[in-house]
Order: C-alpha cells, then sequence, then structure tokens
C-alpha cells in the first residue's frame, strides 16, 4: 500500500552550511523498493559529512563542496536520514527523508449477484479487487466490448451466453500487475415462459339454481401451480382447476394462476371474466290484441293479414304455443287443438257478435308459461259500393273529348273504417290507374273502337276479413278521329307572290287554314318571311274532326346594290360597274348607252351623251326569288375646237401665229423640230 512521506528542507546548525542543489524535494523523495532514487546532491563548505539511517542500498558520500546521496534502496520503510557536516566551518547537521514503499501485486475477481437468471432479469457485477489504491480504474466489458462505467459494480439485463469481465488498472505508486483482468463470468439466462389461463363454464346462460362447473385450462403452469377463483372480485373455490356453484345472475367468475416454473412472464395470471346469466324471464311474445273487425263470412289471421305477431323470449328459448277460444268474449277459455305455431288464421266467422282468442306459451326447459295477450272479433254487415254519375252522360264519343265522373251512395262494413278507391282504364279494362272524383280524362289519341271505362269499390280499412263490396263500372264508347293526312310537299314562295293554291288534304272535302291563307290560296306576302304551319280539318259523319298540318317556306327576295361611282363621265373610254349583293345578274338601259348585259361595263365613247338609268336584274339561285335594282349615270360630250395657220407654208424666219375657233385654255403641241409655245400656239 502507498505510504506518506515528509520532504524537509536541509536545516542548518553551527558555522558549517548546506544547500540543496537537486529538484527541490528529493530530500523528502518516495520510491519504491528496488527502484533507483533520484540522486540528492548539496553545495557545502564542509569539508566532511557522515550519513546516519539512509536505506540499505542507499549510501552518501562528500566531493570538494558537494554533499551525494544514491543509489537503489533493497528494503521499505520510512528512512529519516541526518547528514553530520564538519570542518573549519565548525559542525552541523542536515536532515531529510526517503520513503521506500513495497511493490504490491494487483488482481481482481467479478462476481455476479445471480446466475442463472431468467430473461429480462437485471444483474448486478461486483469487482473485488486487491492493492487497488485509493482512486482506481475499472474498465467493465461483456464480450470483449467495453461497457459499463469507472465503478466496481455494473448492472445490465444480459443475454444468455454473455462473457462480463472488469479491467482493473491499481492507482498504488509501486504496484505489479496492473492493469489486472478479472475471471470470466458466462451467463446463463433463462427464457420466460408465458403464462396464461382461460376458463370455461358447464353451461352458460342458465336457469336459476343450477350449478355450474368451470374449468380452467392453463399455459406454462408448471407441476405445482396455484389456482385462485374469484366471484365477482371475491375468493372462493380450493386450489384446483375446476370449480363448481351454484351461481347469481350476473355474477362475474374468474380464475387466478400462479406458475410453478422459474422463469415466467405473466404469471400469476387472471383468466378472462365469465358473466353468467339466468335465463331471462319468460316474455310470451305480442299478438295483435287491437279489436278488429269482420264482415260477415270474412277470414282473417289474428293480427291482420299476413299475421303479425312477435314470437315468445326469454326463458330457455324451447317453447311450445297453445291458441285458446272464449266464444263470446265471456271468459270461459278453451285449448284449440293443433295450434303449436306463433301465428294463428282462425275459421271464418259464422255468426254476428264478439269471439276472442289468446296464445299460451310454455316453456320446455324451466317448466313456467305466459299469456300473448287477447284478440278480439266483432263481426258486420258486408260493404256495398258506390254508384256512379257519369260526365257526359252519353257514353259515345270522339276521340279527345274528356270524360269525368262524381260518386254517391254506398254501404255495409264497420261505419267509417272503410276508403272507396276508384280506377280509370282507356283500353277496355286491360289496365288500371287510380282515379280522382270529378278529374277529367282525356281520350286524345286513342283508335278505333275503343272503350273508356271509369269504376269504383268500397274498401275495408282496419276491419279485418271485411275486404270489400263489389266494383261499379261505367264505359264510354270511343269513336275514333278521322285519319287525315296531307302529304303533298308546298313549293317553296318568294315574299312578293300572292296567290298560290294548296291541295291533297285527305278525305277530300276539308278545309284549309293558317296564315295568309284564305280557302285554298296562300298569300305569302300576307304569311310573311319564314316557315309557316298551315293545317288541313275534316270531320267525319260522326262528327268526330281530324286534322293534320303541312308546312311551306316564304323566302325573302334577294338584294344587290349597283353604282358608277366616277359618274358623270366623258364621252371617251369606258365605265366599270360597282355591285354589292346578289351576282350573276343582268344589266339593262335605255336605247343610247353602249351597255355591256352580263357585265354593266360601258362604252362611253360609242354611247350617246347623256342621262341614263342603269337597272340590274338578279336571281338567288338557291331561293329562286328574284329582284331588281337601279342606278343613274350620266356622260357628258367631249368640248370642241379648230387651229390653223392661214400664211401657211412659211419661210424659216420669224413666226407664225394660230387661229383658234371653239374651245379655248388648251395646251399646243407639235412633232419634233418644231418649236411651239404650248400655251399661245404660236410657232
Amino acid at each position: 500500500m502507498g505510504g506518506m512521506w515528509l520532504i524537509s528542507l536541509g536545516t542548518l546548525w553551527g558555522q558549517c552550511t548546506a544547500t540543496l542543489t537537486s529538484d527541490p524535494e528529493t530530500d523528502a523523495q518516495t520510491v519504491c523498493v528496488n527502484t533507483a532514487i533520484t540522486d540528492i546532491t548539496y553545495t557545502t563548505n564542509a569539508t566532511a559529512a557522515s550519513f546516519i539511517n539512509l536505506p540499505t542500498g542507499i549510501s552518501g558520500y562528500i566531493s570538494g563542496n558537494q554533499i551525494t546521496i544514491t543509489g537503489t534502496p533493497t528494503t521499505n520503510g520510512q528512512f529519516n536520514y541526518i547528514i553530520n557536516l564538519s570542518g573549519v566551518c565548525g559542525t552541523a547537521t542536515v536532515p531529510g527523508t526517503i520513503t521506500v514503499n513495497p511493490v504490491l501485486s494487483v488482481a481482481v475477481a467479478v462476481s455476479a449477484s445471480a446466475n442463472p437468471v431468467c430473461a429480462g432479469t437485471s444483474v448486478t457485477f461486483t469487482a473485488n479487487p486487491e492493492n487497488e489504491g485509493n482512486t482506481p480504474s475499472y474498465q467493465w466489458q461483456v464480450n470483449g466490448v467495453n461497457a459499463g462505467t469507472n465503478s466496481p459494480t455494473y448492472s445490465y439485463t444480459p443475454a444468455d451466453g454473455d462473457e462480463v469481465t472488469v479491467i482493473l488498472t491499481s492507482s498504488e505508486t509501486c504496484a505489479s500487475g496492473s492493469p489486472a483482468t478479472s475471471n470470466q463470468v458466462t451467463m446463463t439466462v433463462d427464457p420466460l415462459l408465458p403464462v396464461s389461463v382461460s376458463i370455461a363454464a358447464s353451461a352458460n346462460p342458465v336457469c336459476a339454481g343450477t350449478s355450474v362447473t368451470f374449468t380452467a385450462t392453463p399455459v406454462n403452469e408448471g407441476n405445482t401451480p396455484s389456482y385462485q377463483w374469484q366471484v365477482n372480485g371475491v375468493n372462493a373455490g380450493t386450489n384446483s382447476p375446476i370449480y363448481s356453484y351454484t351461481p347469481a345472475d350476473g355474477d362475474e367468475v374468474t380464475v387466478i394462476l400462479t406458475s410453478s416454473e422459474t422463469c415466467t412472464s405473466g404469471s400469476p395470471a387472471t383468466s378472462e371474466s365469465i358473466t353468467i346469466h339466468h335465463f331471462a324471464p319468460l316474455l310470451p311474445g305480442t299478438i295483435n290484441t287491437t279489436t278488429s273487425q269482420y264482415c260477415l263470412g270474412g277470414t282473417g289471421a289474428i293480427g291482420g293479414n299476413p299475421p303479425t305477431y312477435s314470437l315468445a323470449s326469454g326463458g330457455s328459448g324451447y317453447f311450445t304455443y297453445t291458441w285458446q277460444i272464449d266464444v263470446g268474449c265471456t271468459g270461459t277459455w278453451t285449448d284449440i287443438p293443433g295450434t303449436n305455431v306463433p301465428g294463428y288464421t282462425p275459421a271464418p266467422p259464422a255468426t254476428l257478435g264478439p269471439t276472442c282468442y289468446r296464445r299460451k306459451v310454455t316453456d320446455d326447459f324451466c317448466s313456467n308459461e305466459d299469456f300473448s295477450g287477447i284478440k278480439r272479433f266483432e263481426i258486420f254487415p258486408e260493404l256495398v259500393s258506390q254508384s256512379i254519375v257519369p260526365s257526359p252522360s252519353n257514353l259515345t264519343i270522339c276521340a279527345g273529348t274528356s270524360i269525368s265522373a262524381t260518386f254517391t251512395d254506398g254501404s255495409g262494413g264497420f261505419p267509417g273504417a272503410y276508403i272507396d278507391r276508384y280506377y280509370y282504364s282507356i283500353n277496355g279494362g286491360a289496365s288500371w290507374d287510380s282515379y280522382e272524383p270529378g278529374n277529367a280524362i282525356s281520350t286524345t289519341g286513342l283508335s278505333g273502337n275503343n272503350i273508356v271505362q271509369i269504376r269504383t269499390r268500397r274498401e275495408a280499412t282496419g276491419v279485418d276479413g271485411c275486404d270489400y263490396g263489389e266494383y261499379i263500372t261505367v264505359s264510354w264508347s270511343v269513336n275514333p278521329l278521322p285519319a287525315v293526312s296531307w302529304t303533298s310537299l308546298l313549293a317553296n314562295q318568294c315574299v312578293n307572290n300572292t296567290t298560290y293554291t294548296l291541295s291533297g288534304g285527305l278525305p277530300a272535302g276539308g278545309s284549309y287554314s293558317g296564315p295568309g291563307v284564305t280557302g285554298t290560296n296562300f298569300d305569302a306576302s300576307i304569311a310573311g318571311i319564314g316557315t309557316h304551319t298551315l293545317t288541313y280539318t275534316y270531320s267525319d259523319i260522326n262528327g268526330c274532326v281530324g286534322s293534320t298540318t303541312n308546312t311551306i317556306i316564304v323566302n325573302d327576295l334577294p338584294t344587290a346594290t349597283i353604282s358608277y361611282p366616277a359618274s358623270p363621265y366623258c364621252a371617251t373610254g369606258t365605265a366599270t360597274v360597282t355591285r354589292t349583293g346578289q351576282e350573276g345578274g343582268s344589266y339593262s338601259s335605255t336605247p343610247g348607252l353602249d351597255l355591256v348585259a352580263a357585265t354593266g361595263t360601258i362604252n362611253l365613247a360609242t354611247s350617246t351623251p347623256g342621262t341614263y338609268t342603269v337597272f340590274y336584274s338578279f336571281t338567288n339561285p338557291v331561293t329562286g326569288c328574284s329582284n331588281l335594282t337601279s342606278t343613274p349615270v350620266t356622260i357628258n360630250p367631249l368640248p370642241n375646237a379648230t387651229i390653223s395657220y392661214p400664211a401657211h407654208p412659211y419661210c424659216a424666219t420669224g413666226t407664225a401665229p394660230v387661229t383658234l375657233t371653239g374651245q379655248t385654255g388648251g395646251t399646243f403641241s407639235g412633232t419634233s423640230g418644231l418649236v411651239i409655245n404650248s400655251s399661245t400656239g404660236e410657232i
């Protein structure tokens, strides 16, 4: 173990002195046995020195003015040495200390708090060191990998086969075998066995007072498991996988299993809870107990047709049904044989008055019974349907005539417990639709000798078995409208056409009508532009009227404009027309104007000067409608003038004036070589 040492400075006595020249505190050093000390040196004025209490292996000497202590100690201990000085200076002593520590062997052993252990268990490993010093260092390793902290203990949850060691580094000065590696602890980790338990009841639900046996089915229970049964959270039964008792309704039964296995999870394990139910009280179910009304001779099931009822419930679920009858509803009940059915249809009532029925229900398992209420029947006279008042009263009509009906009287059944149904048919009764009294029924579009009918029937409502009265029906014979056709294609008309004869309507003898129609004539100018619908109407010998339509198109007239923009023109060259609108027309005018009919071009030079009207007639090739437009054009005559040089011929000297008659203000010119004044004509 390490020791404490004292480093002493030299103390001088007398006249002799010694001063430490080696490193400070070398005169109070600590070393390990068999390890050389750091030389201790002094300077001194003494001439002789002796040494007291130096460790074995250490010696001192004086050489000149230097004292030296050196060597390797072979024994351990604390040595307080003294140097005695002497010389001319007198005497003196110098103290010092050399501490020699023994060499300590370092070792460490590791122990585990438990081994083997169960999976998931934390294990604490403890290092047991030797000669570790005051501040040792610990490095734990698991499977050769550093782990843990610098601590003599290490805790973790090992895996099976983990190898744990610790490396100790001693803080002792004189230590051997440091760092030291401990023994290896190999962990054995046993797996956890999941513990569970389930229970089953011998019966559930049960009749009240019945004993029930509960059986536990354990998993990983071990050889000596423990069972604790509980009823409603209170311990019950014995340490057994089977528990029997007579439960109350709603009891909740569980078992707690404690496994005897060493390594388990989930132990103690609690089973699921089984809630014990007693069979519910017997509920006999219901039948329709509303008093029902029957008409004499009617048949209906109890609760209506089809029967409405609810089955018995509760109890064990195993029931026997027995229907009972009380004729006159006096309280005297008689079983009806062969009626073990939940719903029952009694025989038709034979007389007026009340008859009552009820259903008895017996629980076959728990041996109790109850009744499903009382059904009462009242018997009334049969229904008689209403009478029909038809409109029109004449039952032969033409197709298109509206018909209707109102209704009166009717009798029988339970007062107010009926409804009158109304229907109509337009196909002789092949199919029927609902009818609202007084509403008109259209016969438009019917052909052939159709029969249109309205009928009524009084039907019971809420009176079981009263059913309905007979149908009362009124029928109309519907004559078809005459078949009228007008298939001829009508020619398109121009809007300025006032006469077009209409024909082709069949049968002959009918009349035409529509916009622009008078008798058989169609006036397009009255009808106007567009597509018009015309009608042909015919009345047959039955007074039935039929009609059909045809269409005729009235087209607008084509349009165009023409002009001669440069008018008036001089009587020379040609003039070209400017046209907009319909093309392909023809041009014309009064005599004296030389005009090309196809193009409208005017030969101005050959036309007689004057003012003309040019006409452009044109036709729309699609509609065939024609139109005419016009424009004025004026041609002015050319001006006249004569010139002469009366003295001609001339000699080539001086000038020759011109003689001018007619239009003045013109320009003079001549052939090449003639010098002429263009304004005056003088040569």
